[in-house]
């Protein structure tokens, strides 16, 4: 053995004083490369890569950035970042630092260093948490449990000052599940995908939007790999639909549209001619109404005046047959009564003639307000749309415009049956100004009669000899008693007849009071059926106005909509050194991961023995 280390302590010593002698010669040299590189101009790019510890509720433990730098020539590099140590992970030369400032040498090629940050802010806010059986729980209470687990991952802007990354860039959020241990996994928005034994999950988060993910699952004795989040700038590269073809494949819809406006328009334009036509009527029939309700009460007050008037005449009868009567028998007491018979004969004409004033007017009134309604009736239409317009509509699948449709048809049928209902009464309207018109003429002939008696039997009751002849007196009473009967049946019949016109015309007017509370239901819902189908011409006119190019406005949006997802002009500045520009800049972040802590080994762990070799390095304490 020391024979052995004789002979090597030689070399050993041989060694060490090469070494030594290499050591300054290295180290000048790496001084004159550095004081001799060109500048920075020749530096091409740079990149960062963003590495980031979470903690298993999504704040940031640490962050340390891969600054990678590529040259065609090398020279002297100067970089900036608010870094608490860097490491040069190309070579073991050194990466001088004042303060933020950093240079270093590089060759050509790619020049590595890490620079472990003081800040542990990034451009996103993480939350994650957990809950099993709907209990919340931390990372490590859950770790090994088993149930219902559920996990939801927030994402949101923060406060880091340069929004171009939370705006332009897309995250990608990656879960591994051990499907031996979960079970009916799901995620909804995400991708589930196997990778062995595994289940890979992976949410999407677009750039410029919160993320609100969640994750459900049965679980057994719960563990999970750490959670993968990367954020790179979207680019998606979609082309264009030709412009020709989808205006071709447009241009069916725009037409429809365009028909849809036209039947539209037409539909408004023949509601309001209907509704003008049908205001005409409605006024027409308001007056008939109200014409009609006074012409009644006339019928009324004549029907109730009538008994009256056969009653007072029946009296004069009686009394004039009793004259008769005591003439026959010589018996001359009752000539005295004979002289109040002028008055009452002139206060029965004067009746008479009044109720004829009052039928004629009643006649002309009516036959006035039933013309009226008679040409308001006539002018409303008996068409509806044209067969084409009506075709056009009922093919639209709008229901606005089926339902105005319908409606307006509904309307339509509506005045045809009222128009049906007036035809049907017609004979009676048409009879009742040609009875009223007999009627008042009729009396008037009575009351003109009644008068002639009156001043007759005046003048023959003035005459002086009258008592001396019995026999001429008995005469005159006789012929005027004859006359009096004829005229009392008439006056009978007359009344008889006014109480059947009353009667009739209560029915009639019960009529006109139906229809005319049907007009006003149809004007209201002609009212009611203008304001929407005004409303719906106006709305189809301007979504025609908005569609006429349809095929270019699509297209313009379909060229917005892609430009916001199109981020391939985006240059991104350094993350590290805000407002610097660099080629590209990546983000990857990683969870701690769920997992029960490691047992405790149950047996002392053995020293290893030294070897031969080790003992001698440890001898010269290398």
């Amino acid at each position: 053995m020391k024979r052995l280390i004789k002979l090597l302590l030689p070399a050993l010593l041989v060694l060490t004083v090469v070494l030594s002698a290499l050591t300054p010669t290295l180290a000048s040299r790496s001084e004159a490369d550095l004081s001799a590189a060109p500048d920075a101009e020749a530096i091409a790019s740079k990149e960062e890569v963003v590495y980031a510890n979470l903690n298993n509720d999504g704040t940031v433990s640490k962050i340390y950035i891969v600054n990678i730098f590529e040259s065609d020539k090398g020279g002297i590099v100067r970089d900036r970042g608010d870094y608490e140590s860097v490491m040069n992970l190309s070579d073991t030369s050194e990466i001088r630092r004042n303060g933020d400032e950093l240079s270093f040498s590089m060759g050509p090629g790619r020049f590595y260093y890490q620079g472990n940050m003081r800040s542990t802010l990034l451009p996103w806010d993480f939350k994650i948490s957990y809950s099993l059986d709907g209990t919340a729980l931390s990372a490590d209470e859950i770790a090994g449990k088993s149930g219902a687990l559920e996990i939801s991952i927030t994402t949101k802007d923060s406060a880091f000052p340069d929004k171009a990354f939370f705006e332009n860039y897309m995250l990608q959020i990656s879960l591994t599940l051990d499907s031996s241990k979960c079970r009916n996994i799901s995620a909804g928005g995400a991708t589930i995908a196997n990778a062995g034994k595994d289940k890979v999950i992976n949410f999407t988060v677009m750039p410029n939007s919160e993320g609100r993910l969640k994750l459900s699952a049965e679980v057994t004795d719960f563990e999970m790999k750490p959670i993968q989040i990367t954020a790179v700038p979207l680019s998606i590269s979609v082309n264009m639909p030709d412009s020709e073809s989808l205006s071709e494949e447009l241009s069916p819809l725009s037409d429809a549209i365009r028909q849809l406006k036209d039947g539209a328009n037409l539909l408004s334009g023949g509601i309001g001619e209907l509704r003008e036509g049908f205001a005409g009527y409605k006024g027409g029939f308001s007056e008939l109404r109200n014409g009609s309700t006074g012409f009644l009460g006339g019928i009324k007050a004549l029907a109730e005046q009538s008994p009256a008037l056969t009653e007072g005449s029946a009296a004069i009868l009686e009394g004039l047959r009793a004259l008769s009567a005591s003439l026959e028998t010589g018996e001359l007491s009752g000539i005295g009564q004979l002289s109040e018979l002028p008055g009452a004969l002139y206060q029965l004409s004067k009746a008479t003639e009044e109720l004829a004033a009052g039928l004629k007017e009643l006649e002309t009134n009516f036959t006035q307000g039933y013309a009226a309604l008679s040409a308001s009736i006539e002018a409303l239409p008996s068409q509806a749309l044209d067969s084409s317009v009506l075709a056009a509509l009922s093919s639209s699948s709008d229901p606005n415009v089926l339902a105005l449709l319908g409606a307006y048809q509904g309307q339509l049928e509506a005045i045809m049956r009222l128009k049906a209902t007036f035809d049907s009464l017609k004979p009676l309207f048409e009879s009742i100004s040609p009875a009223l018109s007999q009627s008042a003429s009729g009396l008037s002939e009575v009351s003109l009669n009644l008068l002639n008696i009156s001043t007759a039997m005046g003048s023959s009751l003035g005459n002086p000899e009258l008592g001396s002849s019995v026999g001429g007196l008995k005469s005159g009473v006789d012929l005027f008693l004859a006359n009096y009967e004829s005229f009392h049946e008439g006056l009978v019949a007359y009344t008889a007849g006014v109480k059947e016109l009353e009667n009739a015309y209560i029915k009639l007017d019960g009529g006109i009071g139906s229809l005319y509370g049907g007009t006003i239901d149809i004007s209201d819902g002609l009212d009611e059926l203008h304001s929407g189908a005004s409303g719906l011409s106006a709305g189809i006119n301007e979504l025609y106005s908005q569609t006429s190019d349809m095929d270019a406005l699509i297209s313009d949006k379909i060229e917005e909509l892609l430009s916001g997802y199109d981020k391939s002009d985006f240059v991104p500045n350094s993350f590290v050194s805000q407002g610097s520009e660099v080629s590209l800049v990546q983000f990857v972040f990683k969870t701690a991961g769920v997992s029960l802590p490691e047992p405790e080994p149950s047996t002392p762990v053995i020293p290893e023995k030294p070897s031969f070799w080790k003992k001698l390095l440890d001898l010269f304490g290398l």
